[in-house]
């Protein structure tokens, strides 16, 4: 009992009340979101999402009684289920997005944001995808750089110890001299 009379508690009450009167349709989602309601009916369509009118009226009706919560619920979905018709076997067709904007007021029309979330997914893979590309981009630049480096440090080392040969056998003049002086083909290629 005591967390229900936290002054946090209470500010939240009623901030939660004040929503729920602004509502002009009750829905039956719950705490369930409508994108996480899309998916799950998504699973028996075979993977298409359902339309805006199939999910307001899945996301209006109990499911208990099967009849809208509330009589601005039943009138939409009497309204879309008149526009839309039924099959030469009685079957009601599908609900489509135009039936439910053209039966919702304008002001509900901003609901749909799977368009926005799907471009907004789609953008946020691209900006990812370019962060690594960039980031391989950059890594390979940096083996590059390595490798350089290395190359350039072997080349020196190959010179020092060609230097001190030289030093010791009088310029690799001797024989035995040439013999130890064995270098790389690729050092022979590009270096000396």
């Amino acid at each position: 009992m005591e967390f229900w009379d936290t002054p946090e508690h209470q500010a939240i009450s009623k901030r939660n009340r004040a929503n729920r009167a602004k509502q002009i349709a009750k829905h039956a989602a719950g705490k369930i979101s409508f994108p996480q309601f899309e998916e799950i009916m998504s699973r028996g369509r075979f993977g298409a999402p359902p339309s805006l009118g199939d999910l307001f009226v899945r996301t209006h009706t109990s499911s208990q009684t099967h009849d809208a919560l509330d009589d601005q619920s039943r009138e939409y979905i009497h309204k879309m289920k008149d526009l839309v018709g039924i099959d030469e076997h009685g079957t009601q067709l599908p609900l489509s997005d135009e039936i439910y904007r053209e039966v919702m007021p304008p002001e509900r029309h901003g609901h749909d944001n799977r368009v926005n979330d799907t471009e907004s997914r789609l953008a946020e893979m691209q900006r990812v995808a370019q962060e690594k590309e960039e980031e391989r981009r950059l890594e390979i630049e940096e083996i590059k750089r390595q490798a350089q480096e290395k190359d350039e440090q072997r080349l020196h080392e190959i010179d020092e110890m060609k230097r001190q040969l030289d030093a010791r056998c009088g310029h690799g003049s001797h024989d035995l001299c040439k013999r130890w002086l064995i270098l790389p083909k690729w050092y022979q290629r590009g270096g000396a």
